[in-house]
């Protein structure tokens, strides 16, 4: 799953293409876990390339936003079904998704 991470000041957009699925979310947490998040006010996740999310890829947002420990997390560009999934997981009421 290709992605690409883009630091403006205090925000970083990070660009996922593909799909978040059990075969691609280990390399996808890699490069997640390369994100420095110190003195980060915001990062936003932008799926606008992303058709599919599975339990697995929820895990790896979860994290994200554990690691931000309060600080602002945005999904941007989600398509209908991973709104869906966001919603029935509840990570909408955490996260902002749209």
């Amino acid at each position: 799953m290709p992605i690409s991470i883009k630091i403006e000041g205090k925000k970083i957009e990070v660009n996922c293409e593909g799909r978040f699925v059990a075969s691609t979310v280990h390399e996808l947490e890699e490069e997640f876990q390369k994100i420095p998040l110190a003195g980060l006010d915001e990062l936003v996740v932008n799926l606008a390339k992303t058709e599919y999310i599975s339990s697995k890829g929820i895990r790896v947002i979860m994290d994200l936003y554990h690691r931000m420990n309060g600080r602002k997390i945005r999904v941007l560009n989600a398509n209908k079904a991973v709104k869906e999934i966001f919603k029935i997981t509840g990570l909408d009421q955490l996260i902002d998704v749209e």
